[in-house]
């Protein structure tokens, strides 16, 4: 059993069961600079240590001695060039032990990416997606360790939504930020709303700084009927009660971790194409798993064709739920990272 230690800035909450997955086959070890997180059931272990801020730049106490030590076989290391410590690290590792980057990465911005493309070198490299690793081969770096590795979210008690028979709402699932667009997506279905079934309702989960702005848009339009504004749920099988009745979920601006979770339940997902992502978008198949929309416009006819053609969501729910199952899962993640910690 390899001894790894894994660099991050803090443990979100999603990750704790990709860092247990993979601690049943390795002794893990997390160094970050966030709140406490190992409770009793956990299977990793972490080491808390302060950071400090100079501008962009971060400086993580501990990181040097940790690497040094050679008591870790493996260090996967966050790339973020303002993480000073851990570029450094990259050049400095004993030769003993096998440094691999983790990450993102690859970006639009083409400077951005070949400042990158020099500090990841050849070293053994997971991207979030299979575009990244594309994207940095046009900038003019590749390299056989590089790899990718679907950023994913943990679906516990997964429920098979696409086989519900009822199916009478729009769901959105996330917090209420600005650059999610929500506005957007009740103004479309406000405008929409004579042209699909009465009993047909948009849901909205999720509270954050944009809820009260919503909310006076919702009585505004005057859809108060239709546009539910529930908050923020914490119960899992409360959320999934949702979920079953979606015939699709909705983030026009945004496609990150609500992607894989609606698609893990079988729910197609439908968003703009060049919507803010750290990658996840690219598990939407246009028309397979879910919609990719050019503008508002198509955004409402999508929903005037799934209203009035329940049977077509059911199918791109099927799909969705099937590349959950081939590509997202946890025990994916686990097993293609331990392909990398044992060459």
């Amino acid at each position: 059993m390899k001894k790894v230690l894994i660099l991050q800035n803090k443990i979100l909450h999603y990750r704790k069961p990709f860092y247990n997955k993979l601690a049943e086959k390795h002794n893990v070890t997390v160094l970050h600079s966030g709140k406490e997180s190992v409770e009793d059931t956990d299977q990793y272990y972490e080491i808390i240590t302060p950071v400090k801020s100079i501008f962009k730049f971060k400086f993580q106490k501990g990181v040097f001695k940790a690497v040094k030590s050679k008591e870790y076989d493996v260090v996967i290391a966050m790339m973020d060039v303002f993480w000073v410590n851990n570029i450094i690290c990259s050049f400095i590792y004993p030769k003993s032990t096998l440094f691999v980057w983790w990450g993102i990465i690859a970006s639009k911005n083409s400077i951005g990416n070949k400042v990158r493309g020099l500090f990841l070198r050849k070293l053994p490299t997971v991207f979030y997606t299979k575009a990244g690793i594309l994207q940095m081969k046009k900038e003019g770096f590749e390299s056989p360790n590089y790899t990718y590795c679907n950023n994913t979210f943990y679906i516990k008690n997964r429920v098979l939504c696409h086989l519900n028979e009822e199916k009478n709402s729009f769901l959105f699932v996330g917090s209420l930020d600005p650059r999610k667009q929500v506005d957007v997506l009740v103004q479309s279905f406000a405008k929409i709303m004579p042209e699909i079934p009465k009993q047909i309702n948009l849901n909205i989960i999720g509270d954050g700084a944009d809820y009260e702005k919503i909310n006076a848009l919702i009585d505004e339009l005057g859809v108060k009927s239709r546009v539910n504004l529930i908050g923020r749920i914490d119960k899992t099988e409360l959320l999934q009660s949702y979920y079953q009745k979606a015939i699709c979920s909705v983030a026009y601006g945004q496609a990150g971790l609500a992607v894989l979770q609606s698609l893990g339940y079988g729910v197609p997902f439908i968003t703009h194409k060049n919507a803010i992502s750290g990658g996840e978008i690219t598990n939407l198949i246009h028309n397979e798993t879910g919609i990719l929309c050019e503008n508002e416009e198509d955004l409402q006819k999508v929903i005037i064709q799934f209203s009035n053609d329940i049977p077509i969501s059911k199918k791109l729910g099927e799909n969705a739920f099937k590349h959950y199952s081939n590509h997202c899962t946890i025990s994916h993640m686990a097993n293609k990272f331990s392909n990398v910690i044992n060459p």
